[in-house]
């Protein structure tokens, strides 16, 4: 019997510690080798489904944005095979300060697996692997500065317009977004309300295709109700503690996005939109 076991510490870290555990191989035969190795790997996948003609077909690629290795030290005969025994081998790698945590949505996944390989020339390997998770670690300082969003037509001052103000650009999940909103309304059209708008959404490419989805979306209102030349008004809206952090990797991405709509009764309604980030 040729067997390999994976032993961790614990199964998740944060960026900037350090992944620990052993490689407990057990060998009841001699066993020629090319090389004994343990691997830690954080890879990117991505499915996305397209139509080609009358079939459906899904692009899968995978990015490996991680990757160390570190030797297993087994003892060998004079002839270079490993010995038959019982072995356990520590294995310890360093998680880079800046890498995102495990996500698993609905055309992406972000993986992180400790491998262990006996690479057997002319037969099968002695392999293993087990995978980990990385938790979000917090988040940076924010920024100070105010965030600032206007409608396509608010450089426009005929036509009805839209904006808002954010105390910042940077949150936590579960914060409260605080800002204020102003339109103007010059040719005092009917006005029915303002739309306070939260979206996440993951983007995915593979193959050169490409989805959109929105993963949470959070209201609120602002009753207006009748004709007003302009209007400013603050407003709040929470960002869910169960959302995703940001992140941007090669293959995928989640971004916040908050819009204020202005909703002009028998008219187009005019809209203001600024991407967030989210930290945990």
């Amino acid at each position: 019997m040729r067997r390999i076991d994976i032993g961790l510490q614990k199964r998740v870290y944060v960026p900037g510690e350090e992944v620990t555990g052993y490689a407990h191989v057990f060998l009841d035969e001699p066993v020629s080798q090319r090389s004994a190795t343990l691997y830690l790997a954080g890879k990117e996948r991505t499915e996305v489904a397209y139509q080609a003609g009358k079939n459906r077909r899904v692009a899968v690629q995978e990015d490996e944005f991680l990757h160390q290795e570190s030797p297993m030290p087994l003892p060998t005969d004079e002839k270079g095979k490993i010995r038959p025994g019982d072995y356990d081998i520590p294995f310890r790698f360093a998680l880079p300060q800046a890498c995102p945590m495990t996500y698993k949505g609905k055309h992406t996944r972000i993986l992180y697996t400790i491998f262990a390989k006996i690479d057997v020339p002319h037969r099968f390997d002695v392999k293993e692997s087990t995978e980990f998770d990385i938790a979000p670690s917090g988040a940076p300082l924010f920024q100070s500065q105010s965030a600032n969003a206007f409608s396509d037509s608010w450089k426009n001052s005929q036509d009805p317009g839209i904006a808002f103000t954010l105390e910042r650009s940077q949150f936590r999940r579960g914060e409260t977004l605080r800002g204020k909103c102003a339109f103007r309304n010059p040719r005092w059209k009917d006005l029915r309300r303002i739309d306070i708008i939260l979206r996440c959404i993951e983007t995915a490419t593979a193959r050169r295709h490409s989805a959109t989805s929105e993963i949470l979306k959070e209201t609120s209102q602002i009753s207006i109700g009748g004709s007003f030349g302009q209007f400013t008004t603050p407003f709040n809206i929470r960002i869910p503690e169960g959302g995703p952090p940001s992140y941007e990797a090669s293959l995928s991405s989640i971004r916040y996005v908050l819009s204020t709509r202005l909703d002009i009764a028998w008219g187009s309604d005019v809209v203001a939109s600024q991407a967030i980030s989210v930290f945990p």
